[in-house]
C-alpha cells in the first residue's frame, strides 16, 4: 500500500518551509531518542541503582514543565524560528559537553542529573515555538495533514531510536551516542535556518498572562501537562 494512502503528504510536497521543518525535526527527534536510552543506561552503570534512575524523572518533569510555560510566553511574543535556533544550539552544546565528559571519564552522577535538568529545561523552552511554527508554514486547510505528519515524526523516532541506541551502546563507546545527538541538532539548525517564516504580529487587544497565571492554567489542564509528560 502506498505511503501516501496512509499519510497525506501534501504539506511536504507543496511547502518548502514546512518540508525543511519536518526534515529538521525528524532528525532531531531521532537523535534525542538515542540519548533518552543512553543517559539512564549510563546512570545505572555508575550507580547500579534502579532507584537512582527513577529519580531522574523528577529532574526531567519539573524543568520541562517550567520551561514549557516560559517557552509558551516567548513563542507568543518572539520570532519562533529564532527561538528554535537558539535553544537547539544550546542543546547541541549540552550534548557536546556530555560527550566530552563521558569520553574523559568525568561524567558523575551529579553531572548527569544536572545535564538531565538543563536539557529538559531547554527542551521545554524550545517546544512551544516548535509547535507554533508549523501552522505558520501551511494553510489552515492542511492543518490536519500536518498534524498527522507531526505524529509520524514522533512515532518514527520512538520506534527506531531505542533499538538503534541499544545496538550502539553494545558496539561503540557511549559518548558516540551523544555526538550523534549533538550532530542531529546541528543538522536541524542548518535546515531551520533556511526557513523563511512570516513575522509574528501581536494584536493590540492581546491579553498577556503573568507567570503565575501560566503555571496555574497548566496545572489545571491535565491534557497540557500530559503532552509534556509523554514527551
Amino acid at each position: 500500500m502506498s505511503a501516501s494512502l496512509l499519510v497525506d503528504l501534501t504539506p511536504l510536497k507543496k511547502h518548502r518551509n514546512y518540508r525543511l521543518l519536518f526534515s529538521a525535526q525528524i532528525i532531531s527527534y531521532f537523535g534525542t531518542s538515542l540519548t533518552q536510552v543512553a543517559v539512564p543506561y549510563q546512570l545505572h552503570a555508575l550507580t547500579h541503582s534502579t532507584a537512582q534512575v527513577g529519580y531522574m524523572g523528577i529532574f526531567q518533569i519539573i524543568p520541562l514543565t517550567v520551561g514549557a510555560i516560559l517557552g509558551g510566553k516567548l513563542a507568543d511574543r518572539e520570532d519562533r524560528r529564532q527561538m528554535i535556533l537558539q535553544f537547539e544550539l544550546i542543546l547541541a552544546l549540552l550534548m557536546g559537553s556530555l560527550a566530552l565528559l563521558t569520553a574523559r571519564g568525568g561524567a558523575t552522577t551529579t553531572l548527569l542529573y544536572i545535564f538531565v535538568a538543563c536539557s529538559s529545561l531547554f527542551t521545554g523552552l524550545h517546544r512551544p515555538s516548535l509547535d507554533a511554527l508549523g501552522p505558520q508554514l501551511v494553510p489552515r486547510e492542511e492543518y490536519l495533514s500536518m498534524s498527522a505528519l507531526n505524529g509520524f515524526r514522533y512515532t518514527f523516532a520512538a520506534l527506531i531510536g531505542p533499538s538503534l541506541a541499544a545496538w550502539l551502546i553494545t558496539s561503540f563507546p557511549l559518548q558516540w551516542i551523544y555526538v550523534i545527538d549533538g550532530c542531529s541538532y546541528l543538522i536541524s539548525i542548518f535546515w531551520i535556518f533556511q526557513i523563511r517564516s512570516p513575522k509574528l504580529t501581536i494584536r493590540g487587544d492581546h491579553k498577556e498572562l503573568s507567570w503565575k497565571e501560566g503555571f496555574e492554567r497548566a496545572w489545571k489542564t491535565p491534557l497540557l501537562l500530559g503532552t509534556y509528560l509523554v514527551d
